[in-house]
């Protein structure tokens, strides 16, 4: 399992109700919402005109 889903299923256990929820805006690879994520708050959408960065975005945030 790579280090970063790991990081994301240990975060998701201590992460209590009240988490903040951010949107992100020119996403790049999403190095920003990594980093949103490690801090406790949770991405619910983000914005990305490079294909192949919406192709590493869809990856590590399938879904979202």
């Amino acid at each position: 399992m790579k280090l970063f889903q790991m990081q994301r299923k240990l975060d998701d256990r201590i992460i209590n109700e009240q988490q903040i929820t951010v949107g992100s805006l020119f996403s790049g690879i999403g190095g920003m919402d990594l980093a949103a994520e490690w801090a406790g708050m949770k991405i619910i959408w983000q914005c990305e005109i490079d294909p192949y960065c919406r192709k590493v975005l869809e990856r590590h945030w399938p879904g979202d």
